[in-house]
């Protein structure tokens, strides 16, 4: 498979913006569903997409101090 650092920033902006399912999208650039999953949300190539990753569950810090 290639890798994504061949592909050049146009590809990787195609891959984000694109409405396709990402396993088509897998499958017409020859990468896994992982790699396209990364960067469809944002987990890798945010210099290139400028998409920042956001956790779904992620629990809000407490404000309060123990003593």
């Amino acid at each position: 498979m290639p890798e994504f650092d061949e592909f050049g920033p146009e590809k990787i902006l195609e891959i984000y913006k694109s409405d396709s399912k990402q396993m088509d999208l897998a499958k017409k650039y020859n990468v896994c569903f992982q790699s396209v999953s990364l960067i469809k949300t944002g987990k890798t190539w945010t210099h290139i997409t400028g998409a920042t990753y956001k956790r779904k569950h992620e629990k809000p810090r407490s404000t309060m101090h123990m003593s």
